[in-house]
Formats: structure tokens, sequence, C-alpha cells
């Protein structure tokens, strides 16, 4: 095996993490604030803030480094 396997099996292994809990944050928000009673347009405002919130850090986050 290559020296360089066990490296990108470790970055591998961490986003596959990271998409797994963001896939459950995004299943269990709405059914969260569902559960209290809260519109459809206000679950929609808070899940495109959310994902605007990942936009603004994504374009932002090049002019950090």
């Amino acid at each position: 095996m290559s020296t360089y396997t066990r490296p990108v099996m470790l970055l591998l292994s961490g986003l596959l993490l990271l998409t797994l809990a963001i896939a459950v944050l995004n299943t269990l928000v709405p059914l969260w604030l569902a559960q209290e009673h809260m519109s459809t347009w206000q679950v929609g405002v808070v899940s495109s803030s959310y994902f605007t919130g990942n936009l603004v850090g994504t374009l932002l986050t090049g002019y950090v480094i």
C-alpha cells in the first residue's frame, strides 16, 4: 500500500462523518420546528438562513485564509 493511503482514508472518513452530521441536522431541525407548531414559512426561513450562512461562510473563508 502507498504511504498516502492512511491520511487520505482519514480525510475521507472525516468528510463522511461531516456529511452524515449535516444530513441528520437538516432532517431533524424542520421536524423539531414542526413539533413546536411553527408555520411552514417559518421553517423555510430557518432553513434558508442556514444555507445562506453556509454560502456566506464559504465565500468569506478565502479572505480569512
